[in-house]
């Protein structure tokens, strides 16, 4: 469990996971409010199998987003919130009945990006059609040439501003269908399998007064300690 716990949240932690890209669907106008649903799967066999997150469900609204796992059947749930205009991300933990959040700012969220493997990102011929829109391709490689390239798949025609702002694909200017997120040697491949157009409530972007807030320091101690 501890295991299951440290790496799951080193995985979504940035969003993390991340999301938080350009297509064009049989629409005549973009959304700007909705939901897509991703599936999660993974492509390196390790010892998450059979306990990961198997989806995440991703609401957006104009210039917000929220991204939500959940994992070890029902154990936790984190969610993260970002903010393109105010340029903030929350990050929420609920954990066996209590509920944690930090905040990044950009500063906080530079210091993370720049933890992670240099990416290079090119974009190349080709296209996909996932959830009904047709995807551009891009081709992901690392500076450390020991790490496996993978293809990225993404949307200019979903209406999330500056959807990319906050996670290390910020270079491609749409909103992530096909992509892959790896921490500590576990690698998840995310797809989306379906893009809807419905109300999303404004307080789903608001921190409620029951979570404790803490430091990145804290959380990632919470899980480290956690037996």
């Amino acid at each position: 469990m501890k295991f299951f716990l440290q790496r799951t949240f080193a995985i979504l932690v940035i969003g993390s996971v991340f999301i938080c890209n350009g297509c064009s669907n049989f629409s005549t106008s973009k959304i700007s409010e909705g939901v897509i649903e991703y599936a999660i799967t993974y492509p390196v066999k390790s010892p998450m199998d059979g306990m990961g997150p198997t989806s995440m469900s991703f609401k957006f609204k104009d210039d917000k987003t929220y991204g939500e796992i959940s994992a070890g059947m029902g154990i936790f749930v984190i969610s993260f919130i970002a903010d393109s205009e105010k340029k903030t991300l929350l990050q929420t933990l609920k954990l066996m009945g209590k509920k944690f959040a930090y905040f990044s700012d950009t500063s906080e969220i530079k210091k993370i990006l720049d933890e992670e493997p240099k990416m290079i990102i090119e974009k190349v011929a080709g296209e996909k059609m996932i959830a009904n829109y047709k995807c551009k391709r891009a081709m992901v490689k690392f500076e450390d040439t020991t790490l496996t390239p993978f293809e990225v798949y993404y949307t200019s025609d979903i209406g999330i501003k500056s959807s990319n702002w906050c996670n290390p694909f910020r270079v491609l200017d749409g909103v992530l269908m096909e992509y892959n997120l790896k921490r500590y040697n576990i690698e998840m491949h995310f797809t989306a399998k379906s893009v809807s157009e419905v109300k999303v409530d404004d307080e789903i972007f608001e921190l409620g007064d029951d979570f404790k807030k803490i430091s990145r320091k804290e959380m990632d101690e919470m899980f480290e300690n956690f037996n």
